[in-house]
């Protein structure tokens, strides 16, 4: 069972008679904290318990600041349990709607089954198989929902899976920029994109740091699989900075990797958004050799996963998750 429980800071935030309230899942609590903050409030106590069955149970234990008429700010992250992660979204959704809230607004920095957000072809015909992400999308507009506001979707058409429910979509682009920002127009750097689905990203950054930009060509004979069949040569003595939104298993950059230290590069560094980093993705990314990889804090990244991992560089969107509630908050009132 885990019980947060904050004190010193107040609960709410009032602005022009309307009331704000921000309260968390347990999946990447330490995120919703900064923002809370930030935005200088405590996040609501609540009780979140796991029984023997398997099932979840959430209770707002905090009696300090009551929910009826209050806008309240749902954080909740991903970890290695992602399907209980959503299911007590959704508990705290309900949980927030029997309660009176005035709008429930949830905040999933990574947007779970993102991957999944088309039906694949074989032979020209679609296989049978889920758009996963919409059913997601579903679930959670079933629920209490007044708004979503995520990070770097996979791809945009997401958005669209949340029918009229307000989306903010907000991008770490600039964050990562930079981060990098002192790689700005040098002739020995190249910015690469690892796939043609992250060419606009990387163009955008290879613009802003006024550097060149390739793209690698890439097949996956099967999924978290990936076979690199770029010619790189172009590469030879550069410092190639690659970027991409997410990072899995990490085998699809370790892949690359090695392609590009082939092609006789000084240096790699690598970057994404989201951390995901399940199963051999830690050692993949330890054992490629990169110069740093950088990930935002959308996704926990454990400290059992950062031990011998000093390439490691993780930077937080907390400001800008603050300023996105802010701005909606005072926006509404």
């Amino acid at each position: 069972m885990v019980l947060t429980k904050r004190v010193a800071l107040r609960k709410c935030l009032e602005f022009q008679g309307r009331k704000m309230c921000l309260v968390s899942g347990s999946a990447n609590l330490g995120l919703a904290e900064k923002v809370a903050g930030k935005l200088g409030l405590g996040v609501l106590d609540m009780v979140r318990q796991k029984f023997k069955c398997g099932e979840s149970m959430v209770r707002i234990t905090d009696l300090d600041c009551h929910i009826k008429r209050h806008d309240v700010y749902v954080f909740q992250g991903v970890d290695d349990h992602v399907n209980d992660n959503l299911i007590e979204l959704a508990l705290i959704q309900d949980t927030l709607g029997r309660a009176g809230a005035s709008e429930v607004r949830v905040v999933l920095p990574y947007m779970p089954y993102s991957r999944q957000d088309k039906r694949k072809k074989m032979n020209g015909s679609c296989l049978i198989e889920p758009v996963s992400v919409g059913v997601v999308a579903r679930m959670l507009n079933a629920g209490t929902i007044h708004g979503l506001t995520s990070v770097d979707f996979h791809s945009d058409q997401i958005e669209l899976a949340f029918g009229n429910t307000p989306v903010t979509h907000l991008s770490a682009q600039s964050l990562l920029i930079n981060h990098f920002r002192h790689f700005e127009g040098r002739e020995d750097v190249v910015v690469v994109s690892p796939d043609a689905g992250r060419d606009k990203f990387c163009q955008e950054v290879a613009d802003d740091l006024k550097l060149r930009m390739i793209t690698m060509q890439k097949v996956r004979p099967a999924d978290n699989e990936a076979k690199i069949i770029s010619d790189l040569d172009s590469l030879k003595g550069k410092t190639v900075l690659m970027f991409d939104d997410m990072c899995d298993t990490g085998g699809t950059v370790r892949a690359a990797k090695a392609k590009i230290n082939e092609a006789g590069c000084t240096a790699v560094y690598f970057a994404a958004t989201h951390g995901i980093l399940s199963g051999p993705g830690v050692e993949n990314l330890r054992e490629a050799g990169f110069e740093e990889v950088v990930f935002t804090d959308t996704v926990s990244i454990p400290d059992e996963k950062r031990v011998g991992f000093d390439a490691l560089t993780v930077i937080s969107v907390s400001d800008m998750l603050a300023d996105s509630i802010i701005q909606e908050f005072r926006g509404q009132a």
